[in-house]
């Protein structure tokens, strides 16, 4: 949804971006790709001739959808933990690698809409912009540029901006980004928008037109290939659409990684999610047909591997990139909240699969609902939000289901550990520090829950803890806020980045 103009640091490393569809769909089996070839379609020039809107890069203008794609898994900070610490979850991060000041790193958020900065170790917070009309910001990989979106003064749609980290004059990079996506090695940014999918330097200014864009974007990896979705139209309403891969420099033809043919509407409609953090496989939805009603109560998820292979079905979820799916750091693994519907507190939980769609769920005998799922940096456990669930029929009594929630840590074999308990406050989105020493999460006061959202001018704050539940203290006050959301489904990640988060 909002997740770039141009300023950032050299040493290029290229970079991959993911492009997924979004449609609509309910269950639908798994589809055997057919012969990979590759599509027709316009050349960039051609492409680029009615292109109205301001910057152009030299290749054109602005592009529409990229993720990163990963190729190198991350390096643990530090060792897992030993069986012994794995039998007791209540023990996990006792004692490892906690309080250090160096992995605090930097957050960026919005008060007021505008964004801040502030060093989590005791730093002075700075204000960025003053217009109120900014969201979402993302750190640049090497923690010297902010990229984020801006509000029109009147209307609809959201233009890209890139910011230095230390302030400065605010740089445009296209009137309508409907994403960004930094690299993760590099100041290279992808965004969205115009049609096409871009890449910008932001050190050098330096922009390229790498395809015609799909439909979205996201990023992750070493960034040496940008994967996209693309839809092409054939005779007698037959369409063909699925997966490719490019190279993020712009160089070569794009290889074809799944594809399915359907007649105008119909599915299967693949819908791509995102990269495994070693870049060896790509996460997507498949739905059966172009509806938005049925897309909103989600669709089956599926992996496949990027160098060839057959699509594998995992569980079903809701068609959100962030806060429902989240791959492990070595790529083995994938965490999910399982469970079609769109209400967020009716038969949600968790499960952490392997790719052939084994592993461990969370199944809500206890009547709870599981919700932001993030692996630690040690890809031993993920911490999520847990809270009250509900049957469908029983989704408007007091207190709202959302009031309830906590951190917690679960892991692969079931295991659950609770981190946060006091019953003033409903606990989300929980993130990990770079050593997984440390987690961040989103606190509002538990009774500023109303319905499916908050109320108007609720108070928002940061927290950050010790990973093992210990030593809780106030990071900064976002103030009052009213983020988008959907069904009970916030985005709290369009509120903060976090620079050590990694």
């Amino acid at each position: 949804m909002l997740r770039a103009a141009a300023l950032a640091v050299a040493g290029i490393a290229v970079f991959v971006g993911v492009m997924y569809l979004r449609f609509e769909g309910d269950t639908v089996p798994a589809s055997t790709p057919t012969s990979l070839t590759t599509p027709n379609r316009a050349s960039i020039s051609e492409l680029c001739e009615s292109y109205p809107r301001v910057p152009k890069p030299p290749q054109c203008g602005p592009v529409n959808g990229l993720f990163v794609r990963p190729t190198v898994p991350p390096t643990p900070k530090s060792a897992a933990p030993t069986p012994e610490v794995r039998e007791q979850l209540t023990n996990l991060r006792a004692g490892r690698n906690i309080g250090r000041d160096a992995e605090l790193g930097r957050i960026a958020f919005v008060r007021g809409d505008d964004i801040w900065v502030k060093e989590l170790a005791g730093g002075e917070e700075r204000r960025l912009t003053d217009d109120q009309r900014n969201t979402a910001p993302r750190w640049s990989a090497d923690g010297k540029w902010i990229a984020f979106q801006k509000r029109p003064d009147n209307g609809f749609g959201l233009s890209g901006w890139v910011v230095s980290a230390e302030g400065g004059s605010q740089a445009k990079v296209a009137d309508e980004a409907l994403s960004l996506s930094w690299s993760p090695v590099n100041s290279v940014l992808a965004y969205t928008g115009g049609g096409f999918i871009n890449t910008l330097n932001a050190e050098t200014g330096e922009r390229r037109a790498l395809a015609r864009a799909g439909w979205s974007e996201d990023a992750g990896g070493d960034g040496s290939m940008c994967a996209v979705g693309f839809r092409v139209y054939g005779t007698v309403c037959q369409v063909r659409q699925g997966l490719s891969v490019v190279n993020a420099e712009g160089s070569g033809a794009r290889r074809d990684v799944y594809e399915v043919t359907h007649q105008s509407t119909a599915g299967p409609i693949p819908y791509l999610h995102g990269w495994s953090r070693d870049g060896r496989y790509l996460s997507f939805w498949q739905e059966p047909i172009d509806s938005s009603s049925i897309s909103a109560d989600g669709a089956p998820l599926f992996v496949i591997p990027v160098d060839g292979g057959e699509p594998r079905e995992l569980g079903r979820t809701l068609l959100d990139r962030e806060g429902i799916i989240t791959w492990s750091p070595n790529g083995s693994q994938i965490a999910f909240v399982d469970g079609g519907g769109r209400d967020i507190w009716i038969r949600k939980h968790l499960v952490i699969s392997d790719l052939t769609g084994a592993g461990t769920a969370f199944r809500n005998d206890d009547g709870t609902a599981e919700l932001n799922p993030a692996w630690s940096p040690q890809g031993d456990v993920v911490a999520f939000s847990r809270g009250e669930g509900r049957a469908p029929e029983d989704t408007n009594r007091d207190p709202e289901p959302a009031a309830t929630r906590r951190i917690w840590l679960g892991d692969s074999a079931g295991r659950v550990q609770q981190l946060t308990s006091d019953a003033t406050y409903s606990d989300n989105w929980p993130t990990w520090s770079s050593g997984g020493s440390y987690i961040l999460f989103v606190r509002v006061m538990a009774g500023d829950f109303q319905g499916y959202g908050i109320r108007s001018g609720a108070n928002i704050e940061l927290w950050l803890m010790n990973a093992d539940g210990k030593d809780p203290r106030k990071a900064a006050v976002l103030g009052a806020s009213t983020p988008d959301g959907y069904y009970g489904f916030i985005h709290w990640d369009d509120l903060f980045d976090w620079y050590g988060a990694r």
